[in-house]
């Protein structure tokens, strides 16, 4: 959503363009204006096509230069006011993740003494004792645990430490990310959320050379109004971090903030429901590019263990979020480049290949509001992960059913999913793009995935996929598509196997008791195999 003082920024703006497309006696391209964007092209129309800028010209510069650096001046002052909380930094971390997080949280040097809060260190610390106890102590008090400037290596290396069931690592090898983090969460349910984070380090947008024609263009307008753009231009290179910065912080307090989210229980109360019954495991990595851009994805995954079908399924709800701002400027005494173009995607697929079952949404033309989700039952026996360790059912099955519903702007969303690899793939195209830009998207895809026995590796304790998030924003002037700006998540999801290496479901049996004789009110242990909760109703001892 946009405040009403972007609105009012981005309508002064548009109005700027719209003089200068009349003062250079050119026709405004065709992009599908509407609200405050309408607006401008109408008075636009009204305006003299002489090329000097007369002092209502100089009014509205003025005004939208003014609103500029107020924007600017705020969004500083509201950063460094804000402190959401106290996180404490180990002696080997650094980079960027450091500088974003000192604008939102109040950074305190880890020592020896009690903790109350989320622990950030660099991959140094990980082989000091006194620091890896306070890791584990914060990760078992419910607090994130994060590492700067990781490789695969290194968050693997934290994971172990932490015994964390799951992982997100970045999909190409040698990849540094600037944050990768842990938290272990309590769903209101009882079961565990297992969330693994990553913030990838940003990246530079493309910017090809104008054409001939746009360049003739640019150099027909007035000196005057050159200087006062190339002069909003600078304010607005000026603001792209601040932006980038502001982006970051608010996806790293999905990490850092006091009360972790969890995935809201499924509408309804079906019976024996995987997403109530089973741990959950969540991978979220964050892309954000220096013009503010930013691309988040989330796979939330539930699995189950089928023995009567030989097959293991996986269940992902997937969250991917788009940002794209509506004014950027490349600097170099350049122009600023409006939104005419934003189109977005995203792939995932695992080796197998996997079996893939109703993928949601299905194909929509220029919709409003997203609808998607998930039904279906899987019968006979099967086991499941769950906070007291393994359980299972012999019979009844398990249901896996769940439902999102999002309000979005005017979207037309494509399934090309293919049945034959396993593949998911949707693509979101904005259709009116001026009224959308500054805003974030959400979309919500639903699938299953069932991976046959004998599709595994014979080692594989986890099973891994892969998933591609991409945003293309496109700018310009005069209907030139300038910069192109394509921020893309890659992320591999990392999920622990339903039911271990158990393949085939045994039926409880008392092996021995210990000890074998006790007197009255004494305690004893009852050892044996196959003691699932659902399965153990009571032990008789004769």
């Amino acid at each position: 959503m946009k405040s009403n003082s972007m609105k009012k920024n981005l309508s002064s703006t548009f109005f700027l363009i719209a003089l200068l497309l009349a003062g250079s006696n050119v026709t405004a391209p065709a992009l599908g204006l509407n609200t405050a964007g309408a607006q401008v092209e109408s008075e636009a129309q009204e305006l003299d096509e002489a090329v000097n800028v007369d002092e209502n010209e100089n009014e509205t510069l003025d005004a939208v230069e003014e609103q500029e650096a107020a924007n600017t001046a705020g969004n500083a002052a509201a950063a460094a006011a804000a402190s959401q909380g106290t996180i404490y930094v180990g002696p080997s971390a650094s980079g960027d993740a450091l500088r974003i997080l000192s604008q939102g949280y109040t950074l305190v040097p880890l020592t020896g003494g009690p903790i109350s809060g989320p622990v950030v260190v660099g991959a140094g610390d990980l082989f000091v004792p006194w620091i890896g106890d306070q890791l584990v102590a914060a990760y078992e008090q419910g607090h994130a645990v994060a590492l700067t400037n990781a490789t695969t290596f290194d968050i693997d290396q934290l994971r172990n430490l932490l015994a964390h069931r799951g992982a997100a690592h970045p999909s190409q090898a040698g990849t540094r990310v600037d944050l990768a983090a842990f938290r272990e969460t309590e769903r209101s349910d009882g079961q565990c959320h297992f969330s693994s984070h990553l913030l990838l380090s940003r990246v530079a947008p493309t910017a090809p050379k104008p054409s001939k024609k746009a360049a003739r263009r640019l150099a027909r307008l007035p000196k005057k109004v050159k200087r006062r753009l190339q002069r909003l231009a600078r304010q607005q290179q000026g603001q792209q971090q601040g932006a980038a910065d502001k982006n970051d912080l608010q996806a790293l307090n999905r990490i850092f903030s006091a009360v972790a989210p969890v995935p809201a229980p499924p509408p309804g109360d079906p019976q024996n429901d995987l997403v109530k019954l089973a741990e959950s495991y969540e991978s979220h990595a964050i892309q954000t590019d220096f013009l503010g851009n930013q691309v988040q994805l989330i796979n939330t995954v539930w699995d189950v263990r089928s023995f009567r079908n030989s097959s293991d399924y996986y269940y992902v709800m997937q969250e991917v979020d788009y940002h794209a701002v509506a004014l950027v400027s490349r600097g170099g005494g350049g122009f600023p480049e409006l939104l005419i173009l934003w189109d977005n995607s995203v792939t995932s697929f695992s080796s197998g290949p996997p079996i893939l079952i109703q993928a949601s949404p299905q194909t929509t033309l220029k919709t409003r509001v997203e609808n998607s989700g998930i039904s279906f039952n899987i019968g006979g026996a099967a086991g499941w992960n769950q906070m007291q360790g393994l359980n299972a059912t012999a019979s009844g099955g398990v249901t896996i059913s769940n439902q999102t519903t999002t309000t979005i702007p005017p979207i037309t969303i494509e399934n090309a999913s293919n049945l034959q690899s396993g593949t998911t793939e949707w693509h979101y195209q904005v259709n009116d793009v001026l009224d959308a830009g500054g805003s974030t998207l959400a979309f919500f895809n639903h699938w299953i995935w069932q991976i046959p026995f004998d599709r595994y590796l014979t080692q594989w304790v986890d099973a891994e996929f892969s998933s591609q998030a991409t945003m293309k924003a496109g700018y310009g002037l005069f209907g030139f598509l300038g910069l192109t700006d394509e921020p893309t998540v890659n992320l591999t999801s990392v999920v622990p196997l339903p039911f271990g290496r158990t393949f085939a479901l045994q039926q409880p049996a008392v092996t021995s008791v210990n000890p074998t004789t006790v007197n009255a009110g004494d305690t004893f242990a009852i050892n044996g195999t196959g003691f699932y909760p659902n399965l153990v109703q009571a032990v008789l001892i004769g």
